[in-house]
């Protein structure tokens, strides 16, 4: 799923930046104690070095953001098209990670309810004939939790699929502008974050670049 696939590839990235970085403060560590200049500038490089990977990231994510924004959104909704099933015991693992993000956030479609009109593996035939408008997963649930734990869903509105109102669903709340909005509410803490851990290893190639001075002032 793709909600799944976004965590796994952020937990990737955090445990090699941690390695990096114990590694790299094992390097300074072992400079500090044996007064190494050798070690403690390829200490002070390598950090410089991810300090310019960091800055150099930042900058390619905010001049491409737009780009890589809309990208994603067409892949989603392609895979709306070619893949997503509707059902709510569905184990295929787009149409899975998508329902429980239209659950969680309460929203419904990536831009829009109507991306579902095309969906082309979904069955919207209910048992009575009758033609559904929006999957159940846009509509309001009884028990949120209850779905998120153990995929079963009781609808508000039974009827609400067939027709979908503002009262008993969320059709007019696109996923996207949800997501986007909940990222937003949480951006101060991630910035506060970024820019101690960026603060703290500008700090750290100071403070080497102050001992390889002092080191080499004694030599003399």
């Amino acid at each position: 799923m793709w909600v799944s696939g976004l965590l796994e590839s952020a937990a990737i990235v955090l445990l090699v930046g941690g390695a990096a970085v114990l590694i790299i403060g094992f390097l300074g560590c072992c400079g500090a104690m044996k007064q190494s200049q050798c070690l403690l500038c390829l200490y002070a490089i390598l950090l410089l070095l991810i300090l310019i990977i960091e800055l150099a990231a930042i900058v390619i994510a905010g001049v491409f953001s737009s780009q890589v924004e809309d990208k994603l959104k067409d892949f989603l909704k392609k895979n709306i098209n070619s893949t997503y099933e509707g059902a709510i015991d569905t184990s295929e693992e787009f149409s899975l990670g998508l329902d429980y993000a239209q659950v969680y956030f309460a929203c419904c479609g990536v831009d829009s309810f109507e991306e579902f009109h095309g969906a082309t593996k979904w069955n919207r035939t209910t048992s009575s004939g009758q033609r559904m408008d929006v999957p159940p997963t846009c509509c309001k649930l009884k028990d949120v939790d209850a779905y998120l734990k153990d995929q079963q869903a009781e609808l508000e509105d039974p009827n609400c699929p067939i027709s979908p109102t503002q009262t008993n669903s969320n059709y007019h709340t696109p996923c996207w502008d949800s997501i986007k909005d909940y990222l937003k509410s949480r951006i101060a803490l991630v910035i506060g974050i970024a820019a101690g851990i960026l603060g703290l290893e500008i700090i750290c190639v100071i403070f080497a670049c102050c001992i390889i001075s002092a080191l080499r002032k004694e030599g003399k």
